[in-house]
């Protein structure tokens, strides 16, 4: 499955985690992507 969303464009993006003792590491949101059909332009995607 792709990383981003073919309809809304909404993709990863990186930022950091910060632990209760404030160590930081990197990491990546990622977007919740499930399969759907929608309607656009009057074309089924």
């Amino acid at each position: 499955m792709s990383k981003v969303c073919e309809v809304c464009g909404k993709h990863p993006v990186a930022g950091r985690s910060i632990s209760h003792s404030h160590r930081v590491t990197n990491r990546k949101f990622r977007p919740n992507i499930q399969r759907v059909y929608v309607v656009v332009d009057g074309h089924r995607r």
